[in-house]
């Protein structure tokens, strides 16, 4: 037996595969992507063609050569994609009897097949080719934003600066009535600097250029620190924070920069979506089933709380469950969303338990190193 299947698609060109030294000498008396009769009736037609007996057609010279070397039967069934022919597949052999309406029924099944598995790896090869340009996309994104860090951040910082020094002046010589401007474009730049901050480290992230520095240090102690930091942001709405920490947290060996970053939006977080309630920050080491170390940090708040499918939905960027309490308490959703990218960069997890007015609680799981 031999059988070819040409592709008219790209041109003509063929691949035999060869069964016996009968096909090897009917190969080598044609040339690669020369047609055949039978080939081209089912590429024109679009159905299988059977010929019980070659030389009653005797319209192409490789009929003769075929008959000669004792070739009888010959086949070809076409393979439909989409309604077009894309290839044809061609079967020739020695015996030529058998029972045509069986036979083409066989062929007609097997082309179509054959036509579904090449549509099947079509589609999916389009879809590799746009998930690759999206991801190209996306990475070519995020390199641009991380790398205008400095560009963004710095003159940023500058204005914030020259505020401070307005607003000393200006105490000097006490000009109070005027004082409350400056104040106002200090919290402005703030803010915007916290969004420049989160979208350009959630680029970093994205982009592979994040760097993690491990260290030993006290976590405790950087919980502490951290929480003292943001009092004033949780004193304007009225919450106490609560500490719940284990004795044992100072020797923690992770990035501690990275980890300060995460306990910050999570903190913030939790005060802008809770008004005179209690931010619970808690610590503790585990040990797994396995004998691995981790630390375990959670904050839970009294807020608003959120329903399944919001948590469902909370760490996708720029994700906002509630618009009217986002716009209010500020912030473009991508707090959690850099959290989360941060957990997966130092090897742990975040998951988040909430229902509504009943709060929040977020729980980070990071290895001990």
């Amino acid at each position: 037996m031999v059988a070819r299947a040409p592709d008219p698609a790209i041109g003509g060109s063929s691949r035999w595969h060869v069964a016996d030294r009968l096909a090897v000498e009917f190969i080598g008396l044609l040339v690669d992507g020369e047609p055949t009769a039978l080939g081209l009736d089912a590429l024109r037609h679009g159905k299988p063609v059977w010929v019980p007996d070659l030389r009653a057609r005797l319209d192409a010279p490789w009929i003769e050569r075929a008959a000669a070397l004792g070739l009888r039967g010959g086949a070809a069934l076409p393979v439909v994609v989409g309604g077009q022919v894309i290839a044809v597949v061609e079967f020739f052999g020695t015996a030529g009897e058998g029972t045509a309406t069986a036979l083409m029924l066989a062929m007609a099944t097997i082309g179509a097949e054959i036509g579904r598995v090449l549509a099947r790896l079509r589609a999916d090869e389009a879809v590799a080719h746009a998930r690759d340009a999206a991801e190209g996309a996306s990475q070519a994104k995020s390199a641009f934003l991380a790398s205008m860090s400095h560009e963004l951040r710095t003159p940023l910082n500058a204005i914030l600066g020259y505020a401070d020094l307005v607003d000393e002046i200006l105490e000097e010589e006490g000009a109070d009535d005027v004082r409350g401007d400056i104040v106002r474009i200090r919290q402005a730049g703030e803010h915007l600097l916290g969004l420049i901050n989160n979208i350009l480290d959630l680029s970093k992230v994205e982009a592979g250029r994040m760097p993690v520095l491990n260290e030993r240090f006290d976590l405790g102690a950087l919980i502490r620190d951290t929480a003292d930091l943001l009092k004033p942001l949780m004193d304007r709405r009225n919450n106490v924070a609560c500490l719940d920490l284990a004795g044992d947290l100072a020797d923690v060996e992770t990035d501690p920069t990275l980890v300060r970053q995460i306990l910050f939006n999570l903190i913030s977080n939790a005060s802008k979506f809770t008004h005179a309630g209690t931010i619970t920050i808690a610590a503790a080491r585990q040990t797994d089933p396995s004998g691995a170390s981790w630390f375990q940090l959670s904050v839970a708040d009294t807020g608003v709380g959120m329903t399944e499918e919001q948590c469902a939905q909370l760490f996708e960027p720029y994700r906002q469950v509630d618009v009217r309490l986002a716009r209010r308490a500020g912030g473009t959703g991508l707090g959690l969303t850099l959290c989360r990218g941060l957990c997966t960069l130092l090897g742990g997890t975040i998951a988040v338990y909430s229902a509504p007015g009943r709060g929040s609680c977020f729980t980070v799981r990071l290895p001990l190193r």
